[in-house]
């Protein structure tokens, strides 16, 4: 039997009997290849790991599978040869068409894929999105760092206020220790609101592709796809930040949306503003505003993962 049919009775095997375990699927391998004595000790070794079955066996493979997949099989040549390289995508074709790529046009496919990617995005390109925190501190350096304690200290002493006010607490009459507290909580309710603000450009810029382009998109993905960032986040500055996000958080099932607006409106209540202080129109009209921003990047990057997705097809 040679290792396209030996691919083949296994897959229709598999089918009948899904439900396999490692010990299994070996077992069921070796009573195909009955007395056979060709090595097929490198279509062992993928059938006996969960996750390296179950990539190159999966139905819908994106650029990103696909990658994964070529390189697991050009490691898989270091380690054997490629000619056993070979007999493990003669034996996949039976599971996909892609493995009859060979093992030769795979290794080629791979190093298009590096010299593309070296020259897919030189210095200065706009599509470029790295991180950002990361490449702050690296080349400000000390600079970033005084501004940042500064910026810090500004925002602890404005909380360590607010906390005040909210609980009347004043210089007569109050325990040294309680100043302590309130001021150890106003460093702490600074901290807070800088890292959820590093961390939510983080996750908005960072865009990675929908792992759902050969399938029918279900009907949030398509709003997502065809949604109007812009247009999402005046609605949500103009009308209501918390009810205009609820919705639109329903209709695309984005919890991130809610989420950062509950955040914001609880910072600007309790942290940088007390809940009953009265406050003038402008500063309320500037906390919507920072609402709508903040819906505006989350919609914008549930809409660019999918035209990401769309571009990593064509290049491939």
């Amino acid at each position: 039997m040679n290792i396209t049919e030996l691919g083949l009775r296994f897959k229709e095997s598999l089918e009948k009997i899904p439900d396999l375990n490692s010990d299994q699927r070996i077992g069921l391998l070796a009573s195909l290849q009955g007395s056979d004595d060709k090595d097929i000790s490198i279509i062992r070794s993928v059938i006996e790991s969960d996750g390296c079955l179950n990539l190159f066996t999966s139905i819908n493979k994106n650029s990103i599978k696909k990658e994964k997949i070529f390189r697991e099989i050009k490691r898989l040549s270091e380690i054997f040869s490629e000619e056993d390289a070979q007999n493990l995508c003669d034996f996949f074709k039976a599971f996909d068409p892609l493995f009859e790529y060979g093992i030769k046009r795979i290794l080629s496919e791979l190093e298009t894929l590096k010299t593309e990617k070296k020259i897919e995005r030189p210095k200065g390109n706009k599509d470029e999105s790295p991180n950002f925190i990361k490449k702050l501190f690296k080349e400000g350096g000390t600079l970033y760092s005084i501004i940042s304690l500064i910026i810090m200290y500004i925002s602890a002493q404005w909380v360590e206020l607010n906390l005040r006010y909210l609980f009347n607490i004043n210089y007569d009459g109050t325990s040294p220790w309680t100043f302590r507290f309130i001021g150890a909580a106003g460093w702490i309710g600074a901290g807070l609101i800088i890292v959820s603000i590093l961390f939510f450009f983080a996750y908005s810029l960072s865009i990675e592709p929908s792992n759902n382009k050969d399938q029918k998109l279900r009907r949030f993905e398509e709003r997502r796809k065809n949604s109007k960032p812009w247009l999402i986040g005046v609605l949500v500055a103009c009308v209501s930040p918390l009810i205009a996000s609820i919705v639109y958080a329903i209709r695309q099932r984005s919890w991130q949306m809610v989420a950062s607006i509950i955040w914001i409106i609880f910072c600007s209540n309790f942290l940088i503003f007390a809940p009953f202080y009265p406050r003038p129109l402008a500063i309320k009209f500037s906390t919507q505003i920072i609402c709508g921003v903040a819906v505006y990047f989350i919609a914008r990057k549930n809409k660019l993962e999918f035209q990401t997705n769309r571009l990593e097809e064509k290049n491939l």
